[in-house]
């Protein structure tokens, strides 16, 4: 997998260039509507609600101020079960399973404090089949340490920020 965010050419960047405009020029139309991107939300037990949910606000707050839409999103928990936030809400999984791959674009690896004892292998099959067509990753909180574990940054360059709790 590529590291996030990456150089080259993606189709996110595609669109991120094709939507750039300065406050002195007029938005210009697109030509061709880009191609929509899917990112997948991989909830793990304990994750970040105010991730996800920012995640899938920035999603939904993109589509509605472009005449086409730019991103799906779907959510996808390991297990196939409801999974509990770290504030306590239960969110069950959009989809049930780990078919699809070939439509996701990236994937965001979301998980609180306790990373899992066991990382399952449809959702490290999952993350193989999207690396096979050039996918993105992202983490968010342990959801970073879980790609280190299962050994997707390895030997790549990868930026982890770190909050100050001071």
């Amino acid at each position: 997998l590529q590291p996030f965010p990456v150089a080259g050419r993606s189709r996110r960047a595609e669109i991120a260039s094709d939507m750039h405009h300065t406050c002195l020029e007029p938005p210009r139309m697109l030509r061709h509507p880009p191609a929509m991107v899917h990112v997948s939300f991989v909830l793990f037990p304990g994750f970040p609600m105010l991730a996800y949910a920012l995640g899938c606000a920035a999603l939904d707050t993109a589509n509605r101020l472009s005449p086409e839409p730019l991103f799906s999103y779907d959510t996808r928990i390991p297990g196939h079960q409801p999974v509990r936030a770290c504030n306590g809400a239960l969110v069950d999984p959009g989809q049930p399973n780990w078919d699809g791959a070939e439509n996701v674009d990236l994937v965001m690896v979301l998980c609180g404090d306790a990373m899992p004892g066991r990382i399952p292998n449809g959702f490290q099959a999952f993350l193989s089949r999207i690396a096979a067509q050039d996918g993105r990753l992202g983490g968010v909180a342990t959801g970073a340490l879980i790609l280190a574990r299962i050994g997707w940054l390895d030997g790549a360059d990868r930026s982890l920020r770190l909050l100050d709790p001071a």
